[in-house]
């Protein structure tokens, strides 16, 4: 948060990722939302499941809401960057069964 309160500046997007889950965050800054991305089940062998109590748009405190999580599936990204926006969609890969496109969309 220094860096960006330096430069009077918030990134529209966090992306981040990791080797066993997917995760979608909001943070309210200001009269700012940022998505916080982080993606990391695109095909390593042992997907970590998510917190036992977890429930999709929980608020987290401090401006944070976990919109989204999966730790069951495979998954990839897809994002589409434009004048303006940035749009997103979680595309989910389980391991049987159909690609499930849209399991969550985000925007910046």
């Amino acid at each position: 948060d220094s860096i960006f309160q330096a430069a009077g500046r918030w990134p529209d997007l966090i992306l981040s990722g990791h080797v066993h889950d997917a995760q979608f965050f909001e943070r309210q800054v200001a009269s700012k939302t940022i998505p916080y991305v982080v993606c990391g089940n695109g095909g390593y062998h042992h997907t970590h499941p998510i917190a036992g109590d977890y429930q999709p748009g929980m608020d987290l405190g401090n401006g944070i809401t976990c919109e989204y999580a999966d730790g069951e599936n495979f998954g990839y990204l897809e994002i589409t960057v434009s004048a303006g926006k940035i749009a997103g969609e979680y595309v989910q890969v389980p391991r049987s069964g159909p690609v499930v496109r849209g399991a969550h969309l985000f925007s910046a």
